[in-house]
């Protein structure tokens, strides 16, 4: 089959998953393509819906912080009403200032509200051929996508952009989590999405 870059291989498909605000377009692109028996194709899309997801993590955890400190500081106030606070006795005097301290700060957390991050704008087109195919994908990929390494022939190719001007070869599976490590998670989310069980560099 010729490798024409108008027309992919008949076995190629795509799907489109993106994490996007309300009436806003991607901010940034990925396009990953592969053939679904790669184990390194599909724990690049794992770690795409890792990416896409990260922010609601991030949000949920601060919504269930928010929601604890709140609570947290309610019961101490209930505490001082009591007139029981700990095992420390405390005059009517102390439980008073007490008591104001709290409620000063319960009113600054709730009027803070839950601050949580946008939706990261981020679109994944992920696409697949059949392993048979692969040979001619690649060969359109190499013409389609700037600075892609010519050596680079092995599942899955990942390159970054939105439009056609706008491609950049990212390279493999290894390349990607490199990629995403340095524009996304800190070392410690990198190191727990590497040793998570689905990859490993130790395999690539």
């Amino acid at each position: 089959m010729g490798a024409s870059l108008s027309r992919p291989p008949d076995s190629y498909s795509t799907y489109i998953s993106e994490n996007i605000e309300y009436g806003e377009r991607p901010r940034t692109c990925y396009n990953i393509e592969g053939f679904l028996k790669c184990a390194f194709y599909r724990a690049s899309v794992d770690a795409s819906k890792d990416l896409l997801t990260y922010t609601d993590n991030i949000n949920k955890s601060v919504e269930k912080e928010y929601y604890k400190k709140i609570e947290t500081l309610q019961n101490q106030i209930k505490e001082l009403n009591s007139k029981k606070y700990g095992k420390k006795k405390l005059t009517e005097e102390e439980i008073e200032k007490k008591k104001n301290d709290l409620q000063l700060e319960l009113d600054q957390v709730k009027s803070k509200g839950i601050v949580t991050e946008s939706k990261n704008n981020i679109q994944f087109r992920i696409s697949t051929v059949s392993e048979a195919d692969w040979d001619a994908r690649v060969k359109q990929l190499q013409k389609l996508v700037p600075d892609a390494k010519e050596l680079h022939t092995n599942s899955p190719f990942i390159y970054k952009g939105c439009t056609r001007d706008e491609y950049r070869f990212i390279g493999g599976f290894k390349d990607f989590m490199d990629h995403l490590r340095q524009n996304y998670w800190a070392e410690t989310d990198y190191e727990s999405h590497i040793s998570s069980g689905r990859f490993s560099d130790n395999s690539i």
